[in-house]
């Protein structure tokens, strides 16, 4: 592993590490810690209702819950499938524009699949985790940048062969028509935030599509 490699990709590792890190401790600790953290779809509702109607700006307070539900999860398979996606879409993102787009991807594609899946649960009290919102939002951004501009192979460790952009591209738009499906099937595991899913994939692509620099190693179509 490369000094370039540890140095560009060290922020990311940090950020996953920090998603374990809360995991754990939600394993250890009660419930009612990490319960006013998630997202509920009611609760942002009646906060910004409150605001709009004269309200203080405490009355926003819970719009915090929009990021900070990305960092807890409900087991430990939730969040190994989340982290291994996070990986290998993040760590791309990473090498073709830096970490700082990567976070700046993070957050953005966060709030923006939180606020699509309380769009699409109005007065819903069921608390909404995970960071599959951010996970889609990279896969949006990668995505768009594959469509912008000619990328070159991506290399992601431990794999043992570079792969395709095309096929990059490919996992993040099957990925997106599952959760369409799944949001218009009505016997889709109601478990599953659909909504977060697609508003964090079209977050990514629109941050993406509209602001990005070219890529490192990447050639105009």
């Amino acid at each position: 592993m490369s000094d370039h490699w540890a140095k560009g990709q060290m922020p990311l590792v940090v950020l996953m590490g920090v998603m374990a890190g809360i995991f754990f401790c939600q394993e250890w600790l009660p419930y009612f810690l990490f319960e006013r953290w998630m997202a509920v779809p009611a609760d942002v509702e009646a906060g910004w209702q409150g605001w709009r109607e004269g309200g203080g700006v405490g009355e926003l307070g819970v719009m915090v819950t929009l990021l900070t539900a990305a960092f807890l999860h409900g087991g430990l398979d939730h969040l190994l499938f989340n982290l291994v996606l996070f990986w290998i879409f993040a760590s791309q993102l990473v090498d073709l524009l830096g970490h700082r787009w990567m976070l700046g991807v993070f957050v953005f594609t966060v709030v923006t699949g939180s606020l699509c899946h309380v769009w699409l649960n109005p007065g819903d009290v069921t608390p909404m985790l995970g960071a599959s919102g951010a996970v889609m939002g990279f896969e949006g951004a990668y995505l768009a940048l594959s469509m912008r501009w000619q990328l070159p192979v991506a290399h992601v460790w431990p794999m043992s062969r570079p792969m395709e952009a095309s096929q990059f591209a490919a996992v993040g738009i099957i990925g997106l028509i599952m959760d369409f499906i799944g949001m218009t099937d009505h016997h889709a595991c109601s478990q599953v935030a659909y909504g977060a899913h697609v508003g964090g994939f079209a977050g990514g692509m629109i941050l993406i599509g509209l602001f990005a620099p070219r890529p490192g190693g990447a050639v105009a179509r």
